[in-house]
């Protein structure tokens, strides 16, 4: 891997366990073992690291949503995207932890980071609005609304981003924001839909797995 490639991986862990605000680009440096020269070389400071890293998370959002429609075609689906659509915020958690400090020097990051948090109701309604079109729940247009602005909410700011340094596992935390999920959804499961999701949990327990490797 390239040393630039290597810095934006070990930014971005570092970032996501810790915040942007705790971690200093000597602190990367020392992480892998390069002087903060060299890093300085690719990258001038940490506000670069956090543009690239925003690009990065944005490209990869917009490549899930994309393939979206075309790959969920069963009940289950829904869940394995879900799992991986907020594996992905979670990762990037930090953008909405630290937003405040991140954006207000950067107007123009600023929108498309507000264009994606529009993005990110758009896809969970229209994840309800095809479960409810399938007959899978059963919810009228106000309550698909209300429920995608919630689920928005929890992705983006749930209590579990806070976990202290020690206790940090990403994929328990997306499963357990998933769960979360599911939860709020399952009062409107039909009752096909409940013996599916119950059949699925006991077959093959919630992972989060990559759509892109």
């Amino acid at each position: 891997m390239k040393t630039r490639d290597r810095i934006l991986q070990c930014s971005l862990e570092m970032f996501s366990q810790y915040g942007h605000v705790k971690v200093s680009t000597v602190e990367i440096a020392n992480a892998l073992e390069i002087s903060p020269g060299n890093l300085y070389y690719h990258f001038n400071g940490k506000e670069q690291l956090l543009t690239e890293l925003f690009y990065e998370y944005e490209a990869a959002i917009n490549k899930l949503m994309s393939f979206y429609e075309d790959d969920v075609q069963a009940f289950e689906d829904y869940w394995a995207y879900l799992n991986v659509y907020v594996g992905l915020i979670q990762q990037y958690s930090f953008f909405y932890r630290d937003m405040k400090v991140i954006f207000d020097e950067n107007k123009l990051l600023k929108r498309r980071f507000m264009r994606l948090v529009h993005n990110h109701h758009s896809f969970f309604l229209k994840m309800l609005v095809s479960l409810n079109e399938s007959s899978e729940i059963k919810m009228t247009e106000a309550q698909q609304s209300s429920m995608a602005d919630t689920i928005c909410l929890i992705a983006t700011n749930s209590l579990d981003t806070q976990l202290a340094e020690e206790d940090y596992d990403l994929q328990e935390i997306t499963q357990r924001i998933v769960l979360r999920i599911i939860m709020l959804v399952e009062p409107y499961f039909s009752h096909e839909s409940k013996e599916k999701y119950l059949y699925e949990v006991e077959q093959n327990p919630v992972e989060a797995t990559s759509l892109f490797s």
